[in-house]
């Protein structure tokens, strides 16, 4: 590659927030290997953990890490510890978990984990001249079906499958965790600061996390032949027993 290629190069910088978790590390290596990306960028990816001794690991993945802890370290430390890597953020991903056995610490986890995302979007709203351009980071949330309570039991005439539709009712234990998301989504919706999606694990992209990865790639690559082909898109059908837990 010549240097006028490598000038035009421009990576696009993604922040896993948790990126040594069995999520977190699936998702930063989704990000990693991502192909369908225009010519000038590729994503650079650093991952944000609390201890050290994970560093080793991430890096040998070819993630950046960042080590800073919201739980022994000042919001203000750990903000400035980000931003010395980078001034703007066009991904932050969010795939941490407080401890469950504290419901203060929680509810502290999980507000300080919105003021580092918005104070992360308000540095790359008004990046200076120079460290590159202004943008607006797409913040994706994971969460969980979780959310939306227990369900009733297989065979049951009132069954009812969990859609985005379905009313949120999770167990205290993810409560705090559901209260962000939807914090997030509020703010998000005012184009202030972010745009922001709530996901849920399962579908992630991501090695032996789900079933999911096989089906998205191989929608793409049906999508591909089809545009090769210069023929009318088709609906691609999975077929599955009525009686399986789509967990999605």
């Amino acid at each position: 590659m010549d240097n006028t290629s490598l000038a035009n190069l421009h990576p696009l910088t993604v922040l896993v927030i948790g990126a040594n978790g069995y999520l977190g590390s699936a998702v930063s290596s989704a990000f990693l290997r991502a192909s369908n990306l225009p010519a000038s960028n590729f994503f650079r990816v650093y991952g944000l953990i609390r201890r050290s001794s994970s560093a080793r690991a991430l890096a040998l993945r070819e993630v950046i890490p960042i080590v800073a802890s919201l739980s022994s370290d000042s919001l203000a430390a750990v903000t400035q510890s980000v931003l010395a890597h980078s001034l703007t953020w066009d991904v932050i991903v969010l795939c941490t978990e407080p401890s469950q056995s504290d419901p203060v610490a929680q509810t502290q986890h999980w507000h300080d984990v919105l003021a580092l995302v918005r104070g992360l979007a308000k540095a790359s709203a008004s990046s200076p001249a120079g460290e590159g351009k202004a943008v607006t980071p797409l913040v994706l949330w994971s969460s969980g079906c979780k959310d939306y309570g227990v369900t009733k039991l297989h065979g049951d005439p009132d069954l009812q499958p969990h859609t985005e539709s379905s009313p949120l009712d999770p167990p205290d234990v993810v409560r705090c965790r559901m209260g962000s998301a939807l914090r997030a989504l509020d703010i998000g919706d005012t184009g202030v600061s972010f745009d922001v999606a709530v996901v849920r694990a399962s579908p992630i992209c991501g090695y032996s996390g789900s079933y999911y990865g096989a089906a998205l790639e191989y929608a793409a690559a049906c999508a591909a032949s089809e545009m090769e082909k210069k023929k009318k898109a088709k609906v691609l059908k999975f077929t599955a027993n009525a009686n399986t837990i789509m967990h999605g």
